[in-house]
């Protein structure tokens, strides 16, 4: 739903916004590729040509993706690509800042609401206003209950997560 929205906002005439496009097209292919890969974190496959077909993607982006997003498991029962928690966040920011940069068409990093595409990529709002924070962004939480961001100067990150001591 927010892709068709995003892509129905974007004018192709207008000077600046094939970028938009381009973005808008990368996005909706790392989207299929989190859609794919997000219901067991886990693609079996003996190579990734396998786990890139599996995915439907086009061959050198479906690579990339691979490389970018899960860790190469071998042994065991069955061969394929996993993903740990902490790509899992990765991804999931990633798709976050893409489609910050596919929405806005000023060029100012700034986003009214974040929801509906929270919800097309089964992301809790919460979770992925936190996410935005560690990118950077300045998020804020509207009257209506959309969550906003916007990436301001100077960047402000959050203080660093500390693991539990044992």
């Amino acid at each position: 739903q927010s892709m068709i929205t995003l892509i129905s906002s974007i004018n192709p005439n207008k000077r600046g916004n094939s970028y938009r496009l381009k973005a808008a097209f990368f996005l909706f292919l790392v989207m299929r590729f989190h859609s794919r890969i997000s219901k067991k974190d886990f693609i079996t496959g003996n190579t990734v040509d396998d786990c890139v077909n599996f995915t439907k993607l086009p061959h050198e982006i479906g690579v990339r993706l691979f490389e970018i997003f899960t860790t190469r498991m071998e042994g065991g029962k069955e061969n394929g690509y996993i993903a740990s928690r902490q790509l899992k966040d990765k991804r999931l920011m990633y798709l976050l800042i893409l489609y910050v940069i596919a929405s806005d068409a000023s060029k100012e990093m700034k986003v009214s609401s974040i929801n509906q595409f929270c919800k097309d990529i089964k992301l809790d709002d919460k979770n992925a206003a936190m996410l935005l924070r560690e990118a950077g962004f300045a998020v804020k939480k509207s009257g209506t209950g959309d969550w906003g961001c916007a990436l301001n100067a100077p960047l402000k990150f959050p203080p660093p997560k500390r693991g539990k001591r044992s």
